[in-house]
Parts: structure tokens; sequence; C-alpha cells
């Protein structure tokens, strides 16, 4: 039987993986990050709103979005 654990290898990203939404160039709207949410550069704290708090967010991102087609 073969040991799998030499043959293991963990990757580590060098850069933070983020997802960021911006609007109007860069003013970013809403990050998502490993180390939580940001709204307009606001941590968003971590309660019983959270989740509420980052889909008005998203909400407002898409609604001007959507206003900015030509």
């Amino acid at each position: 039987m073969t040991e799998f654990n030499d043959a293991l290898q963990i990757h580590t990203p060098a850069k933070e993986n983020t997802i960021s939404f911006y609007i109007a160039g860069n003013d970013e709207m809403l990050k998502i990050s490993p180390n939580g949410f940001y709204v307009r550069g606001q941590p968003v704290p971590i309660d019983d709103h959270e989740a509420q708090t980052v889909y008005n967010a998203f909400q407002s991102w898409l609604t001007w979005q959507n206003m900015q087609r030509r």
C-alpha cells in the first residue's frame, strides 16, 4: 500500500482571492474576500443582518449597472 502523504501537495495562492464589484471606475461597491464582506470599503459586521446588507449592496450595484446601459 502506498502512502499518499508524500504525494500530497497543498496549493497556497500568492495573492488573496477576492471578488470585487466596482461602480463608476475605481469606486468599489462590494468586495467578497476570505476575511469577510465589504460594502463601499467598510467591513460588514458578522451578525444576523450580514446577508441582508450584502444582498442590498449587490442589488444596488446591479440596478446602477442596468441604468448605465445604453
